[in-house]
């Protein structure tokens, strides 16, 4: 997997917002991130958001990194928004700044290639000597007019 190199403009975002860790993710028991979801999409709460930007276009946002990707995180599934200001009550604002990013298209079927991409993901950067993970705030994109492609933004450092 080639990912592509991206300086991506900063962005406001509002959603629902869990705090945990990849070893609590790998257990369906204490996985907290299918539920949110569950909980943004089809329990229509992403339809509660104001000034969305694009109504087909979500986000999971991955910040307030304890450590690295062996630590907790916070996991936001949200919409980018044009104005912040305004949060339902439940969810989060975040601003994300502009950043470079590595870049890594996820097709086929989800989750499991997603899975699978994010495997390949710490792969890479256990690997690379040039890019490094910057731990800022990492996100995936979502299309719902192309379920089948996900792409996933890393921050690196500069």
């Amino acid at each position: 997997m080639v990912p592509q190199i991206r300086t991506h403009k900063g962005m406001k975002f509002i959603g629902l917002e869990a705090k945990t860790s990849n070893q609590l993710e790998a257990n369906k028991k204490t996985a907290q991130i299918p539920a949110l979801h569950r909980k943004f999409l089809k329990d229509g709460l992403e339809d509660k958001i104001p000034s969305r930007v694009d109504s087909e276009l979500y986000f999971v946002i991955y910040t307030n990194y304890e450590s690295d990707h062996t630590g907790t995180y916070s996991t936001i599934l949200a919409a980018e928004v044009n104005n912040s200001s305004e949060v339902p009550e439940g969810m989060v604002a975040i601003d994300i700044p502009t950043a470079e990013y590595l870049v890594f298209t996820v097709k086929g079927s989800m989750p499991n290639a997603l899975t699978r991409t994010w495997k390949e993901i710490g792969n890479y950067f256990a690997s690379n000597k040039v890019f490094q993970r910057a731990y800022t705030a990492d996100f995936e994109v979502y299309d719902k007019v192309f379920p089948d492609q996900v792409e996933v933004y890393i921050a690196i450092q500069k």
